[in-house]
């Protein structure tokens, strides 16, 4: 069984497993570390297109009645990466290509559960698309609900 008491970035492989298993057309599927554009477009190289799930910290709602209960959310961004050199990298060959993978994408993670004990996850509000020469980023962000007590 697998939950955020036992393993807090559980939810990353489970995401990672996800979206290969819905969304064929990626490439490449993985957790990474960092969110930059240049460790992005490193790692992808010629896997494109790709997701990257990238683990964005916690925010947490303190209950002054409940100290010892930790409620809050898990933030998961899921970042498509996205290589075109048609027409010398112009952007619109490249949202071309990330048109129609960006619903794919939310609707293979959206209201899903990816932990036995958890709750679904749901979109939030992300960080803005980031665009080189023949290459693009489209980061979109979903958080997880949880509630740990002391065992």
């Amino acid at each position: 069984m697998t939950s955020i008491a036992d393993n807090w970035l559980a939810a990353g492989d489970r995401i990672v497993t996800r979206l290969a298993a819905q969304v064929p057309a990626l490439r490449m599927v993985e957790t990474m570390t960092t969110l930059t554009a240049e460790g992005i477009e490193q790692r992808i190289k010629t896997q494109a297109p790709a997701a990257i799930v990238v683990y964005m910290g916690d925010r947490i709602t303190p209950d002054p009645r409940a100290p010892r209960v930790t409620a809050g959310a898990q933030r998961w961004m899921v970042v498509l990466a996205v290589r075109n050199a048609r027409a010398g990298g112009n952007n619109a060959a490249l949202a071309d290509e990330a048109g129609p993978l960006l619903p794919m994408i939310r609707a293979a993670l959206a209201g899903w559960v990816p932990l036995d004990e958890g709750r679904p996850l749901r979109p939030a509000s992300g960080m803005a698309p980031g665009f080189g020469v023949a290459f693009a980023y489209y980061p979109l962000a979903f958080e997880l609900d949880f509630v740990t007590a002391p065992g």
